[in-house]
């Protein structure tokens, strides 16, 4: 068996593993895939070319693929900045097995560290049978993440927000961010975690923001989004108060054109879990945020 970086002639078998498994959240969000496909086939043109361009510049979108004897067996993919973030975990039918995922998990996790990445980072429902394989592998489980879905309706003038919120900077992120990583601080690099790398990806249609206190606290709330998808994604992984953050970030998502957000809370307090589904917010299960140090 052999891990490596997927080929262009392997992107449609990929595509379909994942449409098998997938399809019903990529409803949900309102996924072009064909957009999706053209883009990436584009990326992989020229023996890989565009991507490994891109990957320069800091936008580190990769599929991952299990060969057995040549043949696609399973598909991994990888989006993130300073810590990748792997997600989509499919194996053909006919290759299922823990050995053959302990496999590919290492194989991936191993070529991460090689590209000088320290952490790694994925999220997993709470009783998948993959669990306790993974954590047997070196991953640790940070917490558990909430999970909601809220429909963007337009809402009437509202009046200004108590706890006044802004935009991080480019340089205040960045600070923020080596400080975080010097100190091996997960929680404030995963509040600052790009999930479409640097700002090179907006040219291909995918934006991330950070929204904090004026204040100067240490509450942080991410937004992420693309052309791609009617969906966009609002996460904390701060336990303060960050209500006014929330709020913030879905009238961001509402001048964007967005029609709901899917909102991932680490560990909230009760107060704002009332609050999220106070506003609508469907839950959609448990999830264990799982990190790995890459350098044992």
């Amino acid at each position: 068996m052999e891990v490596g970086r997927i080929r262009r002639k392997e992107l449609p078998y990929a595509l379909a593993l994942w449409r098998a498994n997938f399809s019903a959240d990529w409803d949900l969000r309102g996924t072009d895939i064909q957009a999706v496909a053209r883009l990436f086939s584009l990326l992989l043109s020229c023996r890989r070319l565009p991507l490994s361009l891109l990957q320069r510049l800091g936008v580190r979108a990769e599929i991952w693929v299990l060969r057995d004897k040549g043949k696609v067996v399973g598909v991994l993919g990888q989006i993130g900045y300073r810590i990748p973030y792997l997600l989509g975990l499919v194996m053909e039918r006919g290759a299922r097995g823990l050995a053959r995922v302990k496999w590919f998990l290492d194989g991936v996790c191993q070529a991460l560290a090689e590209d000088g990445f320290r952490f790694a980072r994925a999220l997993v429902p709470q009783q998948h049978p993959v669990v306790k394989l993974v954590l047997r592998l070196g991953w640790e489980v940070l917490g558990e993440v909430h999970e909601y879905v809220v429909e963007l309706h337009p809402l009437p003038k509202k009046p200004p927000l108590e706890i006044p919120v802004e935009r991080l900077r480019a340089r205040e992120e960045e600070q923020l961010a080596r400080t975080a990583l010097a100190a091996a601080d997960i929680r404030t690099l995963l509040s600052l975690e790009r999930n479409y790398g640097s700002k090179v990806a907006r040219l291909l249609g995918f934006r991330d923001l950070f929204l904090a206190p004026r204040s100067g606290g240490r509450e942080i709330v991410a937004v992420s989004a693309n052309r791609y998808q009617r969906m966009a994604t609002v996460r904390s992984f701060n336990r303060g108060e960050i209500v006014p953050l929330l709020e913030r970030a879905l009238d961001i998502l509402r001048s964007w054109g967005k029609e709901r957000a899917q909102i991932g809370l680490l560990d909230p307090a009760p107060e704002v879990r009332c609050h999220v589904e106070g506003q609508g917010g469907n839950p959609q299960g448990v999830w264990l945020q799982l990190v790995k140090d890459l350098t044992r």
